[in-house]
């Protein structure tokens, strides 16, 4: 697992800047981060309301 972790900040040291598509669960959590510890302020997490997504009453 551990090395599982390094090539995810590996890929992310390679990148400028990232945008992390947010969706509160466990993947796009740990996705954001280790972007942010790799990137710092160059790495953001973002959420968005559409249309397609299911409603609460």
């Amino acid at each position: 697992m551990l090395q599982k972790l390094e090539q995810l900040r590996n890929l992310f040291a390679e990148m400028e800047q990232a945008l992390i598509a947010y969706s509160g669960g466990v993947d796009s959590t740990l996705a954001a981060k280790i972007a942010h510890d790799v990137l710092g302020d160059r790495a953001i997490a973002v959420t968005a309301v559409s249309a397609s997504l299911c409603q609460k009453s």
